[in-house]
């Protein structure tokens, strides 16, 4: 069962992952929130009179975080549907 799990979300889960994400994302009300949230707070950064060799320091950083978070989410995810076919297996759903 495995090969076969590992082989379809080889193929398509990129495919399903990005669209679900978003489509659960914008129903999310804590999600938003803090999007919103996230908006402000970068409005007051742009604000601050960094020199401009800080700010692409921190840019960068805040930008590195965003990289590592979203692979995170992108291997928490395909984690998630393997572990799905896993189960439908060992229930006899899947052959």
């Amino acid at each position: 069962m495995s090969e076969l799990s590992d082989k379809i979300i080889d193929l398509s889960l990129g495919n399903f992952m990005t669209k679900t994400r978003e489509e659960l994302a914008r129903k999310d009300n804590l999600y938003v929130k803090q999007e919103k949230m996230i908006t402000e707070v970068e409005k007051k950064y742009e604000a601050l009179k960094l020199p401009a060799e800080q700010k692409e320091i921190i840019e960068r950083y805040i930008q590195k975080i965003r990289e590592l978070e979203q692979q995170y989410a992108d291997i928490s995810y395909m984690a998630g549907m393997k572990d799905t076919f896993l189960i439908l297996s060992s229930l006899g759903l899947l052959r």
